[in-house]
Formats: C-alpha cells, structure tokens, sequence
C-alpha cells in the first residue's frame, strides 16, 4: 500500500485553489489548506474531508510573510514527516491603463502573484532536495503569456511566474524535483 500524497495548497479556500483541494481529495490525499481567510479555508477542509481526503487541515498562510512560509514547512516536517507537492496558487487580479497603475499598486501585485510563488519555492526546496524528490506547482496565468492591454502589473507578475518556472524546472531537475507554471485563462 502507497502512502498518500502530501499536498500544499495556497489560496484553497476558494476559487481554483478550492477545486484543486476537492480533486486531491477525491484522490484520497493528505491536504494543507494554506490560506489567509479562515473561515473560507474550513470550509475546504470540510469539503476535502467529506470527499475522502485521508486528512485535511487548515494553516493559516499569508505569501508576503516568509515566516508563514517556514510555519508551514515545520508543520509538514513534524506531522507529516516531508511533503510531496506545493500548489503556489494565491493570487489577486488588477490591472488598469499603463500611465494609471501606481507603484503601490505594482508592489502589491508583484508582492503576491510573483514574490508569493518565489516564497513558496525558496522555502520549500531545501526540503525537496533533501527527500530527493517533489513537485512545485506554480499558479501563472494565459495574460503572463499573451499579455493583454489594461493589465500590466498583472502580465508582468503572470510572465514572472512562468519565467521562474521555466528556471526551476531546469535546476532542481537533478534532484528529482519537477516544476509546472499552470496557465489558466479566465474561469
């Protein structure tokens, strides 16, 4: 019998990141809600229970906070003993003309959508490396692809995803760690 995967997720309290918990569930795996709205997050833990997930819980996750990030990961070392998957998935939309985005509107975004994904991947590779083996899981988008007019920040952020990847899923191939920039398009 095969132990169950070991998944991360932020943003799983709603949205894509809830879909993604549900489809882990059903699949029988041990899930990590990772979010900062609790209430949302419990109730996708209850949905991933309810679904056959062989656990569920709830960590509370903001991905501008590096320590949330190094919580999390001393959390799955003690109670799980490692993680297999990290689903670097929260994210905010924005956007606007060009000459209309202020600079702290670009920090914010860039904050979340690329910085977010950056945290999740610096913290968690160590850890892979060390289990010589894992996946990351990295939440872009179509924009940071085709990048559409009136979206900037959120193309660069989105590209910045991709790139990051694309990087990753070279360098930490030797051991046995996979990265995917996922790129959804508006759902």
């Amino acid at each position: 019998m095969t132990s169950p995967v070991r998944v991360l997720i932020t943003g799983a309290g709603s949205g894509l990141g809830r879909a993604m918990a549900m489809a882990w569930a059903r699949r029988g795996a041990q899930i990590i809600v990772a979010d900062i709205a609790r209430e949302r997050a419990e109730e996708s833990v209850a949905l991933c229970k309810a679904s056959g997930a062989a656990d569920a819980v709830f960590l509370a996750l903001d991905v501008t906070s590096e320590p949330d990030f190094v919580a999390a990961l001393e959390w799955v070392t003690a109670h799980w003993g490692g993680l297999d998957i990290v689903v670097n998935n929260a994210g905010v939309a924005g956007g606007g003309s060009f000459d209309g985005i202020s600079e702290a509107d670009w920090s914010w975004m860039l904050n979340i959508n690329l910085l977010g994904v950056v945290r999740g991947c610096r913290v968690f590779t160590p850890l892979f490396k060390q289990q010589q083996q894992g996946q990351f899981v990295n939440i872009a988008s179509m924009a940071g692809l085709l990048n559409p007019p009136a979206m900037a920040n959120y193309n660069v952020a989105k590209a910045g995803v991709v790139a990051l990847s694309e990087t990753l899923a070279a360098e930490l191939s030797p051991w046995n760690i996979r990265t995917l920039a996922v790129c959804p398009s508006y759902f």
